[in-house]
């Protein structure tokens, strides 16, 4: 394998693998924008969950330019690890714990982060592969960064409601 292929062999299994993490992560999305207590938490959450699915669909088009597969079966286990995650022990046997909220903000955050890393390496990548749009590239780090901001927001404001005030001194 010549270093070109090898190195188009690695930036589609990146970008396939960023593919199967993103269904993991839109899953947790839709879930969460269901079930956290507060309504403009799940407002919030329902907005940018529709957002990943469209930046979703922005992957899958850089995978297919690519020559990447979907990764379906990869996808699918990555469907029932974000179900099984759902098992932790919180305390609670048979109702959703309080601390769930918080979890799940802090979980989505990191979702958003690896994604962003992703645009990131993406775009330094676009620079010699036009296969890539640099626009869109950019397009899509800028709206990472406003669901992290959005997601920390939501953060602070579940955590400081279920720990009475000691979250804020801690942040």
């Amino acid at each position: 394998m010549t270093r070109h292929h090898e190195r188009d062999f690695f930036l589609r299994d990146y970008v396939q693998h960023h593919l199967v993490g993103s269904k993991g992560g839109l899953d947790l999305f839709r879930r969460a924008a269901r079930t956290q207590r507060d309504p403009q938490t799940r407002e919030s959450l329902g907005g940018i969950a529709r957002q990943v699915e469209q930046e979703r669909s922005a992957l899958e088009g850089f995978a297919e330019a690519l020559g990447a597969s979907k990764g379906r079966s990869w996808q699918a286990l990555a469907g029932l690890g974000e179900t099984l995650a759902r098992l932790k022990p919180n305390g609670r046997l048979l109702r959703r714990s309080p601390l769930s909220d918080v979890f799940e903000l802090e979980m989505l955050a990191l979702g958003v982060e690896g994604k962003k890393r992703g645009w990131i390496t993406m775009l330094a990548v676009s620079r010699h592969d036009d296969r890539l749009d640099r626009g869109r590239l950019e397009e899509l780090l800028e709206s990472a960064d406003r669901q992290l901001e959005e997601l920390e927001r939501l953060r602070r404001t579940t955590a400081a409601g279920l720990f009475a005030g000691e979250a804020e001194e801690a942040a």
